[in-house]
């Protein structure tokens, strides 16, 4: 997957898949059904990985920060948000 490059604190809206589990017992047919959940994060860009994305929902005047970080594996699409709140897809892979 190409990795963008994105510069600090750029605002990005990430498309990924997460995991779901259900401990109950299914039959073939409920199994049929059962997949992974689309999710949208919104977030200050922190840093690339090899194997992450790493994000920050806040951040302090200190700069100090959260963290999520997302695997490359799960993301289906970035897009950069400009801060009038428009977005800008990201063409030729992440």
């Amino acid at each position: 997957m190409r990795v963008k490059r994105y510069t600090p604190q750029t605002i990005l809206l990430v498309t990924w898949k997460d995991i779901v589990a259900d401990p109950s017992w299914r039959g073939e047919e409920d199994r049929k059904n059962f997949e992974a959940v689309l999710v949208r994060t919104v977030g200050f860009f922190l840093r690339n990985r090899k194997r992450e994305l790493h994000l920050a929902s806040d951040i302090s005047s200190d700069g100090g920060t959260d963290v999520k970080a997302i695997p490359w594996g799960c993301i289906e699409e970035v897009r950069e948000i400009d801060g009038s709140g428009s977005e800008s897809t990201t063409s030729g892979g992440v």
